[in-house]
């Protein structure tokens, strides 16, 4: 396994807290895997995710102005919203 998305359109302060639990107990044990982080009122920060998910319910017509929701952070704290 490459990837691995801790959570599903979780966000706020508990899944912040709950992420470096997760992110610290498989990075212990996996370091290459790459870890997802939602995007739900801010990702977490203090343990920088691999890649974040942006989950969009809109329209299929404005998909095409997207052409993916998820994007490398490559460990560093950065404006992911164009």
């Amino acid at each position: 396994m490459k990837y691995l998305e801790i959570g599903n359109e979780n966000g706020g302060p508990a899944y912040h807290e709950r992420w470096e639990l997760f992110y610290r107990a498989i990075k212990a044990k996996y370091p290459d895997i790459q870890l997802i982080a939602n995007v739900w009122g801010g990702y977490p920060t203090t343990l920088m995710p691999d890649i974040i998910d942006e989950h969009y319910y809109n329209n299929p017509s404005s998909s095409s102005n997207r052409p993916t929701n998820t994007i490398p952070i490559s460990g560093m704290a950065q404006s992911v919203r164009r």
